[in-house]
C-alpha cells in the first residue's frame, strides 16, 4: 500500500499568478480604469497620475482622497476572489486592482520575453482616525515564489513597514484619509505610457463617462497641460427632441427562465422576442405581442434602459463623414464598460439612399443598467469588465436590442424625410401667396411637400422669365392655374411655404413648360402666329413655323403636345 498522503483540491501559489497575468490580455486602459473604480468605491473626489522620481528611478504615482483603509480592510482586499466587505459600485472579485498596478509595472513583459525587472508597486492608506496602512508586492519575487502569504499589510510606524514604505509616507503625506499607489516602472513601460498618453485620456474620458462628475480624474507625464480628463456625455444632449427616443426593457425571470419585456407607455401593452422551442432553443425574429397569462409566476427583476439619439441633419448635396458612429454603449452604474457593434444593424449603414444610410450610421445608443448580481450576469460582467461582447448575451435579449434600435432609427427616418430631406428637393425664389393670388413677391425659405400641377392655361399676359425647377408638396393640389391678366417678369421657385392654397395665378418651368428663358416669347409669338393664319399660304406658313421650331432644339412637351392636335385637326 502507497505510503502517499493526499492532499485533496488545492491551487497552485505560482500558477495563480501565472494565470492571472499571463493568459490575460490586460491593457493600459484596462489598468487605468481598474484603479479609478477602486478610488470610486472609495468615495474619493479626486484621482491624480503623473510620474515622481524615487532612488533614480521613475515611479508611477496615482493618488485619490477617498475614505482609504484600516488594516481590516487592507488585509481583505489582498483575499483574490473573495468576498468584498460593504457596497461597492464597480469591484466584484478584489482582483482588477491588483492586476493593474502588477500589468502597469511590466509583469507581463518579463513573462513573455524575461526582460530587466523587478517590479516593486506599494500601495499606503489612511482611514479617518485610523493609523495609515501600507503593503508591498514585488512582481518578479511573486512570480517565482506564488502569491500566497507574500503580501502582508503592516501599520506604518510600527516598525514591520519597509524602509522604501516609510520614506515614500514621509516624502508624500496622506492629509485626512486616501490612498496613494506607487509603481516602479522599466524603461519599456515609462516610454509606453508617455506615448499614449493622450489616447488615454480620451478612452478613459469615454470609460469613467457621468462618474466624473462624482469623482474627476487627471493624468499627465508630459507636463503640458493638467490632464483633466473631460466629462462628454455619449449621447448629444443639444439635439432636438423628435430625433431621441428611449425604451424600456424589463427582465421577468421564473427560476432559470428569462424574458425580456418591452412595455408601450400609451397603452400598456407589451411584446417580447418569444421561444419557439426550448429544445432547439430557437426564438421568434421579430417583437411579438405579450398577453398578461405569458407572465404568470414570472418576477421582475431589473430594468435596461435604452436611449437612443440621430445626431444628423440633413443638408442638401453636402455628404457627412463615413465613419460609423452607431455603436451601443453598455452604461453599468455611470460607467460606461464598453460598446456593442451589431452587424444587422451596421448593414443598415451601407445599403439604401444615402441619407437613410447616414441616419442609421449616426444613430448612437445606450443601454443602462443599475447593477445586481443578477443584471451582472446577463450582460456577463466578470472579472475583467471591459471584456463584454454582443455576442455572449441571451439570444432573446440581442434581438430585443436589434429590434428596438431598428425602431428608433424608423422613427428618426420618419421626421429627418419630412421636415429636412422633402422641403429642400424644391427650389423657389420670388412667390408670394396672398389670398390664393400669384403676385410679384419674394418668398426665400419655405416648407413645400407634394405639389400636383395637372394643367396651366396663359391665355392673355406677358411671360418673362418663369422658373420651377423642382415641386414637391403636400397637402396642396393644384388643377387648374389661369394667368388671365398680368404681368408676371421673376418668378424663380427654390423653397416656398404653401399649406392649403387655392392657387389661381401661376408660372410654371420643369419639364412640363412654354420656355425657361427669354426665347418663351418669341416661341409664343411662333405659335400665335401660326395658330391665326389664313389664306392659301396657310400650309406653307404652318410648316415653316414647325421646322424652324424643331431647329430651335427648345423641348417643350406642352406646345409640341398642342401642335400635334392642331396639325391632326387640320389633316397634317
Amino acid at each position: 500500500m502507497s505510503d502517499y498522503v493526499p492532499l485533496g483540491s488545492q491551487t497552485d501559489p505560482r500558477g495563480v499568478v501565472k494565470a492571472l497575468f499571463q493568459e490575460n490580455t490586460f491593457t493600459e486602459l484596462d489598468d487605468f480604469i481598474e484603479i479609478y473604480q477602486n478610488s470610486d468605491d472609495a468615495s474619493s473626489k479626486n484621482v491624480k497620475v503623473g510620474f515622481i522620481k524615487y532612488k533614480d528611478k521613475t515611479f508611477l504615482f496615482i493618488s485619490d482622497n477617498g475614505m482609504g483603509m484600516d488594516i481590516e480592510t487592507m488585509d481583505r482586499s489582498l483575499n483574490l476572489l473573495g468576498e468584498t466587505k460593504g457596497e461597492r459600485k464597480h469591484g466584484k472579485f478584489n482582483f482588477g486592482g491588483k492586476a493593474g498596478i502588477l500589468h502597469l509595472s511590466g509583469i507581463n513583459d518579463y513573462l513573455q520575453s524575461k526582460v530587466t525587472y523587478r517590479g516593486k508597486c506599494i500601495v499606503i492608506s489612511k482611514k479617518f482616525k485610523y493609523d495609515p496602512v501600507c503593503y508591498e508586492m514585488v512582481g518578479k519575487e511573486l512570480i517565482e515564489r506564488g502569491w500566497d502569504g507574500q503580501v502582508k499589510p503592516v501599520i506604518i510606524g510600527s516598525g514591520d513597514e519597509s524602509r522604501d514604505s516609510g520614506d515614500l509616507f514621509e516624502g508624500y503625506p496622506i492629509e485626512n484619509t486616501g490612498t496613494n499607489i506607487f509603481i516602479e516602472l522599466t524603461e519599456s513601460r515609462e516610454k509606453k505610457l508617455i506615448e499614449i498618453e493622450y489616447e488615454l485620456r480620451k478612452e478613459l474620458s469615454l470609460a469613467c463617462n457621468e462618474r466624473l462628475n462624482h469623482c474627476s480624474m487627471s493624468i499627465c507625464f508630459n507636463d503640458t497641460d493638467d490632464g483633466i480628463l473631460k466629462y462628454t456625455p455619449i449621447l448629444n444632449p443639444d439635439i432636438v427632441d423628435e430625433k431621441k427616443f428611449t425604451t424600456y426593457i424589463s427582465v421577468y425571470m421564473k427560476d432559470t427562465d428569462k424574458i425580456y419585456v418591452v412595455e408601450d407607455e400609451n397603452d400598456g401593452s407589451k411584446c417580447a422576442i418569444k421561444s419557439i422551442s426550448k429544445k432547439t432553443k430557437s426564438y421568434s425574429t421579430n417583437l411579438e405581442e405579450l398577453k398578461d397569462i405569458e407572465l404568470e409566476g414570472y418576477e421582475k427583476k431589473g430594468v435596461f434602459t435604452l436611449s437612443s439619439v440621430c445626431d444628423y441633419e440633413y443638408t442638401k448635396d453636402e455628404k457627412s463623414d463615413l465613419n460609423a458612429m452607431n455603436e451601443i454603449y453598455v452604461v453599468r452604474n455611470e460607467f460606461c464598460l464598453n460598446k456593442y457593434n451589431i452587424p444587422k444593424i451596421d448593414k443598415k449603414t451601407r445599403q439604401g439612399d444615402y441619407y437613410i444610410r447616414t441616419i442609421y450610421r449616426n444613430t448612437k445608443s445606450t443601454l443602462t443598467y443599475e447593477s445586481d448580481n443578477i443584471m451582472d450576469s446577463l450582460i456577463g460582467v466578470n472579472m475583467q469588465k471591459a471584456d463584454i461582447k454582443f455576442e455572449k448575451l441571451d439570444k432573446p435579449f440581442q434581438r430585443t436590442i436589434e429590434q428596438l434600435v431598428l425602431k428608433h432609427a424608423d422613427i428618426f427616418i420618419k421626421y429627418i424625410r419630412e421636415n429636412e430631406y422633402e422641403p429642400q428637393q424644391v427650389d423657389i425664389q420670388q412667390v408670394d401667396v396672398q389670398q390664393g393670388d400669384v403676385q410679384q413677391g419674394d418668398v426665400q425659405q419655405g416648407h413645400v411637400q407634394q405639389v400636383d400641377v395637372q394643367q396651366v392655361d396663359v391665355q392673355q399676359g406677358d411671360v418673362q422669365q418663369v422658373n420651377v425647377q423642382q415641386v414637391d408638396v403636400q397637402q396642396v393640389d393644384v388643377q387648374q392655374v389661369n394667368v388671365q391678366q398680368g404681368d408676371v417678369q421673376q418668378v424663380d421657385v427654390q423653397q416656398v411655404d404653401v399649406q392649403r392654397e387655392d392657387v389661381q395665378q401661376v408660372d410654371v418651368q420643369q419639364e412640363d413648360q412654354y420656355g425657361s428663358d427669354s426665347d418663351s416669347d418669341s416661341d409664343s409669338e411662333s405659335y400665335n402666329s401660326t395658330l391665326t393664319s389664313t389664306g392659301e399660304d396657310q400650309n406653307s406658313i404652318f410648316e415653316t413655323k414647325i421646322l424652324e421650331y424643331l431647329n430651335t432644339g427648345i423641348k417643350n412637351t406642352l406646345m409640341i403636345k398642342e401642335l400635334l392636335e392642331v396639325m391632326n385637326k387640320h389633316g397634317y
